[in-house]
């Protein structure tokens, strides 16, 4: 049977407040598999972390998650008040206000929960833009991704299953605060969470089981899978920046690969949002250029509008979905600029 979840971004629309005392959590949290009372200390706990795994599972045991790409955050409710803390235990309560008060409003008296801090899509891409919002050189709203519920006001639910758990989680957030946020999942079928991965440019996912309790530290009921590949090009210019990038002077990168003994063949162009010393070092290396291409361009290849071009000038890592039937990158994202590496040795292969 096609799993009825599509899309697995998960992303809540903002909506106001209501009512949720009317809920009866614990009694709803009561009835699951493994759930007692219980009391959970208002403190960091050790969170479950994936181990790498060759490929997504294809059977019903198994649940599929995109692979947030921002700060693990684990949050605990006492008495009404919540707090935060990093993945490696540290406070994280008074950098963000917003969340905190997000989490408050939900009018539980106790819980805790597993997530992720984001920004934007919650992409690889998007890392650099969390890392410039919480250094204070950006400012763009946060959202706490929630994939996992422990406690509910009185009740431990870490022994129950993991879809049981997610479902009550999903039913908590469904008219939460614009700041919080469920993260669905495909259930059973690997092949379709690798698809829509990869449709929604994210470059790996986490398999978890599905009727498996939460256990703390790294476990093997939870696996994690990268889909992107790494390859080495060279630089031959770049395209003009957007609307969101117009102050650093450049949008994505014009890459090339050898071809022949002494041709190069365009592959296609790597994005990225990248911090301050990457838009400095990259503003340094891309002056100049011409409006007729460099290096050869398949015909079928669609003219890029602004675009300019130079001989090839340093090299990049990209991290991408392999290429399209056209010979371009899927979804190009800049890795790193290999510093100790030359265009002649690229050509070369050492």
């Amino acid at each position: 049977m096609a799993p009825a979840i599509i899309d697995i971004s998960g992303r809540i629309d903002p909506v106001a407040d209501i009512a949720r005392s009317r809920i009866d959590w614990a009694g709803l949290a009561s009835l699951l598999l493994g759930a007692k009372p219980s009391e959970w200390p208002a403190e960091a706990f050790e969170p479950q972390r994936a181990v790498a795994g060759p490929s997504p599972p294809n059977d019903g045991k198994w649940l599929h998650e995109l692979e947030w790409h921002g700060q693990r955050m684990l949050a605990v409710i006492a008495d009404g008040r919540a707090r935060l803390w990093s993945g490696d235990g540290v406070e994280w309560t008074e950098r963000v206000p917003d969340i905190v008060e997000a989490l408050e409003r939900l009018g539980l008296q106790s819980a805790a929960f597993d997530g992720e801090l984001i920004v934007g899509a919650g992409a690889e891409a998007d890392y650099a833009a969390l890392r410039a919002v919480l250094s204070g050189e950006r400012c763009e709203p946060l959202t706490y991704m929630l994939f996992d519920l422990l406690h509910i006001d009185g009740i431990g639910i870490e022994r129950a299953p993991l879809v049981d758990r997610k479902a009550v989680l999903e039913h908590l957030l469904r008219q939460a605060p614009r700041e919080l946020a469920y993260s669905s999942h495909i259930l059973g079928n690997g092949d379709i969470a690798r698809a829509v991965t990869v449709n929604q440019c994210f470059d790996g996912l986490i398999s978890k089981r599905a009727f498996a309790s939460y256990m703390r530290g790294c476990s093997p009921d939870w696996r994690k899978t990268r889909l992107l590949q790494s390859s080495q090009f060279a630089v031959v210019g770049y395209t003009p920046p957007g609307a969101r990038h117009a102050d650093r002077g450049f949008g994505s990168l014009l890459l090339a690969q050898p071809k022949g003994k002494a041709a190069w063949h365009y592959a296609g162009q790597a994005r990225g949002d990248f911090n301050t010393a990457l838009i400095a070092e990259l503003g340094s290396r891309l002056k100049g250029g011409t409006i007729k291409p460099t290096v050869t361009v398949n015909p079928d290849v669609r003219e890029i509008p602004g675009a300019l071009w130079f001989k090839p000038r340093f090299v990049v890592e990209i991290d991408s979905h392999g290429f399209d039937a056209s010979g371009l990158l899927r979804h190009g994202l800049l890795r790193l600029i290999c510093a100790n590496r030359s265009v002649a040795s690229l050509r070369s292969g050492k």
